[in-house]
């Protein structure tokens, strides 16, 4: 099993409309490939996702958000096995977050792509730990069809 945390920027505003559209998108293609996790977006347009599933089926996620136009900036930040998946429940949690979420989830981020396994695993754990809790204080059942 892999997990993988990239951030994204926007390339435009995202309505309601649009993110209940990529939302949609998103959770079938995850259902189909096997795919869980979670996605944050912050008011500045950035994305946090945590995406968890086969390392084949991960690659495949991840080249397909690289090649949507409504993204930019992508970087992942964290790469790692994992022993079990930590959102098996989520084909995609979101929430949106507020600009003090955003700053504390800025702050549980690492601020480069981490490359040793074993910090990996240790910013892997305190990012998702930090989703979560986020999630669970802000999570919108409109958007929130995981």
């Amino acid at each position: 099993m892999r997990q993988l945390l990239y951030t994204s920027q926007a390339t435009r505003r995202f309505s309601e409309a649009d993110l209940i559209d990529l939302l949609d998108r998103a959770r079938a293609w995850n259902v189909a490939h096997g795919i869980t996790g979670i996605l944050l977006s912050a008011p500045n347009g950035t994305f946090v996702q945590i995406l968890e599933g086969a390392p084949q089926a991960v690659d495949q996620t991840l080249a397909r958000i690289k090649a949507d136009p409504r993204h930019e900036a992508i970087q992942v930040l964290i790469d790692h096995r994992i022993p079990e998946r930590l959102f098996a429940d989520w084909s995609m949690g979101f929430s949106a977050l507020d600009g003090a979420q955003a700053d504390a989830m800025g702050d549980a981020l690492p601020e480069t792509p981490v490359d040793d396994d074993s910090m990996a695993i240790a910013a892997g754990l305190a990012a998702v730990e930090a989703m979560r809790a986020i999630y669970r204080a802000n999570a919108q059942p409109r958007l929130n069809r995981a």
